[in-house]
């Protein structure tokens, strides 16, 4: 259960449009030979802008234990600052660049304890040396790439659970995009941070990975709860349980 704290509706819904037409987006095609549903992942890359408007508004606040705050990066991107007030930790998803999330934790009142990674490119760690600099914060990040995580203190594996205050954290292991993606589960403020593995109109592009370990990514964040909040970065997270999240669950798994 938690609280969110939303921004500018216009500004995160296109980029989720953008992200689906250009890189990040993986074709329907690349995914065919795995599953006999291509047909849908195809109807899902048709999905309109309005549909990623209804997922961006089905956001609502749950209870004030457990906060998560979109936080805009660079032009396109949303790391996700997270506190638990019981424990008083604050923690930020994926932060691209450091002066953004610096921005928040000072008008917040904040400080900033743990910095978490779902994979190693850029757009996702860049600013995980100079926040750790100004604030010293730890970083967390996949095991299999902890060779490439700027500033690792906390490597994870896959089916491990780390504790965020009185949240436990469960690592999955997401491969597809990169080869070491993980996302971050947490079951009692369910919620689920995808990092570039899903997207509202896709899944990331396969730099790393295969398409059937991109599928069996997917696969397993379907077979979480209906009621899970999926975070995006490119966009306002949705809810498999909204129309929208009933949408892209059929679409996609």
């Amino acid at each position: 259960m938690f609280t969110l704290s939303n921004r500018s509706a216009s500004a995160v819904a296109m980029p989720a449009v953008r992200a689906a037409r250009g890189k990040h987006c993986l074709s329907a095609d690349a995914l065919a030979p795995y599953s006999a549903t291509s047909a849908k992942l195809r109807s899902a890359r048709r999905l309109s802008t309005s549909a990623i408007n209804r997922c961006a508004s089905t956001a609502t606040d749950v209870t004030a234990s457990f906060q998560i705050e979109l936080v805009p990066c660079l032009s396109d991107n949303y790391a996700y600052l997270l506190h638990e007030p019981r424990a008083g930790l604050t923690a930020i998803v994926d932060p691209s660049e450091a002066g953004p999330v610096l921005e928040t934790l000072k008008q917040r009142g904040l400080t900033l304890d743990y910095i978490l990674n779902t994979h190693h490119h850029w757009d996702h760690v860049g600013g995980n040396e100079e926040l750790k600099q100004q604030t010293g914060a730890s970083v967390v990040g996949p095991f299999a790439d902890k060779e490439r995580i700027p500033s690792l203190d906390i490597a994870l594996a896959d089916g491990e659970t780390w504790k965020f205050g009185e949240q436990d954290v469960s690592i999955m292991d997401t491969p597809g995009h990169t080869r070491g993606h993980i996302a971050f589960y947490l079951p009692g403020a369910q919620a689920v941070f995808t990092g570039d593995t899903l997207f509202a109109l896709g899944c990331g592009r396969l730099f790393e990975g295969t398409a059937k370990q991109m599928w069996k990514s997917l696969s397993q964040l379907a077979e979480l709860p209906p009621e899970t909040k999926v975070c995006l970065e490119s966009t306002r997270f949705t809810s498999r349980k909204s129309q929208c999240g009933d949408m892209l669950v059929a679409n996609y798994y």
